[in-house]
């Protein structure tokens, strides 16, 4: 009998983050123990950030069989609404835990493991 694993939702923000994001992605992609789903929303980037995510959502979502969409804004809109579309896009996922990240955040498998075990353990 094969475990359903749980599944995570992220929603990333990014603005003009060429040097960070893939690092970003990469961890949340590595994270072996969940299913992953993720909403890259680009405040509106100037730089290749946009360039790079899609590149990585071409090649990261077929990997590992995961959600991952890029929303891409025509300004920068701060954190408040971009950080909403993007939720309201994860819905479709149906995550069981949902995660805000800044795109220069790296995150690992233990540190996931450790949240949703405390969350598990204190539903309230």
């Amino acid at each position: 009998m094969q475990i359903q694993k749980q599944k995570l939702g992220f929603v990333i923000l990014m603005w003009n983050s060429e040097r960070v994001v893939e690092a970003c992605l990469r961890s949340v992609f590595q994270l072996r123990s969940f299913k992953i789903g993720v909403i890259v929303v680009d405040n509106g980037s100037t730089d290749r950030s946009v360039e790079i995510a899609e590149k990585l959502r071409r090649e990261l979502a077929d990997e590992r069989d995961a959600f991952l969409e890029l929303i891409t804004l025509d300004r920068n809109y701060g954190t408040t609404m971009p950080r909403n579309r993007g939720l309201h896009a994860l819905e479709a996922f149906s995550p069981d835990y949902y995660c805000f990240l800044d795109s220069d955040t790296v995150v690992n498998d233990e540190a996931f493991l450790t949240l949703v075990g405390e969350l598990e353990r204190h539903p309230a």
